[in-house]
This record gives structure tokens, sequence and C-alpha cells, in this order.
């Protein structure tokens, strides 16, 4: 089972007990725990962290999660792998290389377009789609969270953790297929807060370096 989001609770109206809280709600709420803590929590992780190891590596800790490792398609930049369902995953690698720093600034000011690397990103989530029939499911961190985002309507889903936001973001609407998740004391995906959509906020160390890393909280 890949990383998806938490499930949304239906609408509750009319079904509202005594104490104001409607057992249905109460219910979602736990499975919804459960799945952050348990399931997500572990395979976005492991997801987010396979991005910036070597290709070896991170096949090793792809498959031991029971996906399976596309060694074609993969590059250092991106991860390429498939679940048991044969449903096909892309995740988008962050800031690694002084090239990245030295391209950063096209996402601060909304021009990621010119970046190659968004480029290339969007052709590769084409072609994965064409191998497996089905559009891909994206992830990223950082720098990789903003690729995703870029990928847009030709991803099955997008999920995000502390992706890098510039002034484009503000106020923009995120699609229904995305779900951003940052960490609180996050500084570089802080513009990401002014949007709108399917957004969760964790809890995180004040420390600005801590918060941006893949250290996922979800128990919180």
């Amino acid at each position: 089972m890949g990383a998806k989001p938490p499930l949304t609770p239906p609408t509750t109206s009319g079904i509202v007990g005594k104490g104001g809280v409607a057992p249905v709600e109460l219910v979602y709420t736990f499975i919804n725990r459960f799945i952050n803590i348990y399931i997500m929590g572990d395979d976005f992780k492991t997801i987010l962290n396979a991005s910036y190891k070597p290709q070896a590596q991170a096949k090793q800790d792809l498959e031991n999660k029971g996906y399976t490792y596309d060694k074609d398609l993969s590059t250092m930049n991106s991860k390429v792998f498939v679940d048991k369902e044969g449903n096909a995953n892309i995740v988008y690698r962050g800031s690694t290389r002084v090239s990245d720093w030295f391209k950063n600034p096209l996402i601060a000011v909304g021009l990621q377009k010119y970046d190659p690397d968004f480029i290339k990103a969007k052709q590769l989530a084409k072609d994965v789609s064409v191998k497996y029939n089905s559009k891909p499911t994206v992830y990223g961190h950082s720098r990789g969270g903003s690729i995703a985002e870029y990928v847009g309507k030709d991803a099955k889903q997008i999920n995000t953790y502390n992706k890098g936001a510039g002034i484009d973001t503000i106020g923009k609407k995120v699609s229904k297929n995305q779900h951003d998740y940052r960490a609180r004391f996050d500084p570089i995906s802080i513009l990401g807060t002014t949007q709108k959509g399917n957004i969760t906020s964790l809890s995180s160390s004040i420390n600005p370096l801590k918060a941006h890393s893949t250290r996922i909280n979800f128990s919180q």
C-alpha cells in the first residue's frame, strides 16, 4: 500500500448527537489518525528519504516496503517505483547540488517553468503514464515538492512535504488531487500556508533546519 493522503470524513449534517460530535466522524478521525501514524507516515518517510539516496540504496529501501523499483526510468533526480497493485509512483529529489541552489531562485519568483529539471519531471510523468497505462502518484520534499506540484494534471495524486513555495503560490488554490504537508516551523514552505486546499500542518522542531528536514511527525 502506497503512502496515501488522509481520509476525508463525509458530511455529518443531520447525524450529530447530543454531545455535538457524530459517531461516524469519530470513527473517521480514528481511521485517519491510524493511517497517518502507522501507514502513511512510515511509507512517506521511506519514499522521501529514498529520493536523496543512491539508486542502489533507494531500490533496496523501497523494495523492503513492497515496491518494485523501475531502474530503466529512475535517475538520481527522480525515482520510479510500482506498488503491489501495479500503480506507478515517482519521487522527486530536493536540493543536493550547487546547480540546484542556483536554480532555486526561479521557484521563489514563480519562474520554475524555465528550470530544465521541472520540464524533465513533467516529461517523466508522461513517460511513466505510457509505460504503466495510468498516471503516476508523485511525491517530493522541498525543491522536489515544487517539482511534484508542477507535474500537475500529469499526475494522479500529488503529495508534498515542506515544498519550496514562491510568490506565485500566494492565495493560489492547490488542485483537488494534491495534499501538501509542512512542518509548522519550516521557513521554505511558509508561503504555501496562504494557499487554499488540502494542506496539513504538522508539529516540528523550532530549529528551521530540523523543521525543513524529512523528519516527519505524523503523530500530532
